[in-house]
């Protein structure tokens, strides 16, 4: 069985980048305090099992890179991409006979995609 898994690893390694650029940028206190309320919302999303665990940390990490001005455009573009895959992965089950969205949604790609747009924009808004 296919498991989807975001490892620590890369949780560990966004966030000590994560923690460098807004030491850099001069915003690690607000991202600080926009990373502990994210984990705190996030945590509560997963613990009702809306979201999975990994998820969750790749949401919040990322959130410490990102400029403070742009956390809710970059919540928004995870929100329009994750409903973008989960009208694909409809219209797949519905062509293939297939049942992929009854396993869950992979919501790593949609953060992933949304956290590399914002991160860029943030980098070159300083």
């Amino acid at each position: 069985m296919r498991y989807r898994i975001i490892p620590n690893i890369i949780i560990k390694i966004i966030f000590v980048l994560g923690t460098a650029i807004s030491l850099y940028q001069g915003h690690f206190i607000n991202s600080s305090l926009i990373f502990i309320f994210s984990f705190i919302v996030f945590f509560c999303f997963w613990y009702l099992g809306f979201i999975g665990g990994g998820d969750v940390k790749a949401i919040c990490v990322f959130t410490l890179a990102i400029k403070p001005d742009f956390i809710a455009f970059y919540f928004i573009l995870i929100g329009i991409l994750g409903a973008m895959q989960v009208v694909i992965m409809i219209a797949y089950d519905c062509l293939f006979k297939k049942v992929q969205i009854k396993k869950g949604i992979p919501y790593g790609i949609p953060i992933s995609i949304s956290s590399f747009m914002l991160l860029i924009i943030s980098l070159l808004a300083n």
